[in-house]
């Protein structure tokens, strides 16, 4: 039997804006492709996701799921703002959020989108896309180069920073060159019954560092920083971050006695937005549109509801 290559929907990306979009469709009885690379552009990144996210999840009919996977629970943040003495200013949430892994949030979503009958092309990527009269025409290429043309009316660019089509009308930030240093740390026994639960955000001079719990043991660590007075050259991403930690009072000590899990690693973080999200058969979804302050910890949140 030949591949189906036509359908209502081409959905690019299946991160979560992806998978909700395709879901949300596939719930009004559209026919749905959702294009997705066999493993996440957002790599091992972490994320918190607030409990005011839940209803989103419960109107794609994935809060079940989500609850089922065994995400760590949020139970809200603990900041110190520039190297403060003080013990924190703690705020904490109505009901409970999710830490989450972004590979084991989008496996979720990216399962549920197929079980409401979305067709998932995995381990796929679009290459081209090209609208003409009669819709869009879409080249694709498999990790095994294998290719694949996809046609529909309708698309839908969820490609996240990467923007296949979204990035000729996106606008940067240009105020802000932000780059997230990345590195997941095990402490034996634990971090502490203060901090079970809680995000903890610290900022400095020139930079500010999050500390983000994905089970008792286990927390990804993040610092960001101004790319424009870093010089990436030859440097050793791992000892890049260990300097911005050095900057910290609060964390720093949370890691005396933590190891690290993984090698370090760097990622943009930078702020975007774009000037125009739709045009008749077109629509941008999540960070392929723009990307918001990570500080705000509402990106999957933003994401979704786009």
């Amino acid at each position: 039997m030949s591949e189906r290559t036509s359908f209502e929907v081409i959905v690019l990306g299946g991160g979560p804006a992806g998978a909700a979009a395709a879901t949300l469709l596939a719930h009004r009885s559209h026919e749905v492709v959702l294009v997705r690379p066999a493993s996440s552009p957002a790599g091992g990144v972490a994320e918190s996701i607030p409990p005011s996210a839940r209803r989103l999840f419960s109107e794609l009919a994935v809060l079940e799921a989500v609850e089922a996977a065994a995400f760590y629970a949020n139970t809200g943040n603990t900041v110190w703002w520039a190297n403060a003495d003080a013990r924190g200013e703690r705020f904490g949430t109505t009901g409970s959020g999710f830490h989450v892994d972004r590979v084991g949030l989008e496996r979720v979503l990216v399962s549920a989108a197929e079980s409401c009958g979305v067709r998932v092309l995995l381990g796929m990527s679009a290459r081209a896309a090209v609208q003409g009269e009669d819709g869009w025409r879409v080249s694709c290429q498999g990790a095994d180069g294998g290719t694949l043309e996809l046609h529909a009316p309708w698309l839908i660019d969820a490609t996240g920073r990467h923007g296949l089509l979204a990035r000729e009308v996106r606008e940067p930030d240009r105020s802000t060159t932000t780059l997230a240093l990345v590195r997941r740390f095990r402490r034996p026994g634990g971090w502490g019954d203060e901090s079970l639960g809680q995000t903890l955000i610290e900022s400095y001079e020139d930079g500010w560092v999050c500390s983000l719990p994905l089970s008792p043991e286990t927390r990804c660590v993040t610092a960001m920083i101004d790319q424009r007075h870093t010089d990436l050259a030859g440097v050793d991403v791992g000892a890049m971050l260990d300097i911005e930690l050095t900057k910290t009072r609060h964390i720093s000590a949370s890691l005396e006695d933590a190891t690290p899990e993984d090698d370090a690693w760097a990622c943009p973080a930078s702020l975007y937005c774009a000037s125009q999200y739709a045009r008749p058969g077109l629509a941008l979804a999540g960070d392929a549109g723009s990307c918001i302050d990570p500080l705000s910890s509402f990106g999957v949140k933003k994401a979704l509801a786009s």
